[in-house]
């Protein structure tokens, strides 16, 4: 009786241990909840909050579910702005702010690159209250795509930095929008576009160019 006492007891303190993780994880503080240990506690069917009525689905699916809901907000509203009547969307539009900036500063947290390139993908605004009234308007792709031709003419090469300004920014996105097209997810990225990217020696992979290797499309 005594030893199975203390074995329960032991197991409860390591899932409140694990779940007290995953509450900082959610609230945008450092964890140690590493990735690979929630997707292993995930899939043994632990429940990070017993209050969630979305409990029986997956991290994955409440993951996709929530990215859903946020681009069903940015259709209703136009934007990613607060909105008190919509407040429990408008604090996960200020967590996933919280933990980006947290990602800029080098601390781990649950939004991953894949996650992060998701919300690219939606538009997310990720800088809400910084100067939106200087922000460039999104140009066609057509149109970028003559600015990278004009860059590699006068550089030799497509590596753009990100201090570039919105051209470098619009590289990015394609380098995370191909990352999506293959691991086969939605993407505005075609394969026609990758292949044209691809035509010109553009790198889908930034930290290839540092081991003298460049990927291209085949």
């Amino acid at each position: 009786g005594f030893l199975i006492s203390h074995f329960l007891g032991l197991c409860r303190r390591w899932v409140e241990r694990n779940r007290r993780e995953y509450r900082k994880l959610r609230n945008g503080e450092e964890s140690k909840l590493t990735a690979v240990r929630m997707r292993k506690l995930n899939d043994a069917g632990f429940i990070f909050n017993p209050r969630d009525i979305s409990v029986n689905m997956s991290f994955k699916d409440r993951w996709e579910a929530r990215l859903q809901s946020l681009k069903d907000y940015k259709e209703r509203h136009g934007d990613f702005a607060f909105r008190q009547e919509e407040y429990k969307l408008s604090r996960i539009i200020t967590k996933v702010r919280v933990q980006y900036k947290q990602r800029q500063k080098g601390i781990h947290n649950g939004l991953s690159d894949e996650r992060i390139a998701q919300l690219e993908e939606i538009g997310f605004d990720f800088y809400r209250g910084k100067t939106p009234e200087v922000r460039e308007q999104p140009r066609p792709w057509e149109e970028r795509f003559e600015q990278l031709l004009q860059f590699k003419e006068e550089h030799g090469h497509c590596i753009v930095p990100q201090s570039a300004g919105s051209l470098g920014e619009w590289v990015k996105k394609q380098r995370a929008g191909y990352k999506l097209l293959m691991a086969g997810k939605p993407t505005n990225l075609t394969h026609e576009k990758a292949l044209r990217l691809s035509s010109i020696g553009f790198c889908f992979d930034a930290s290839s160019r540092f081991k003298g290797k460049i990927r291209t499309v085949s």
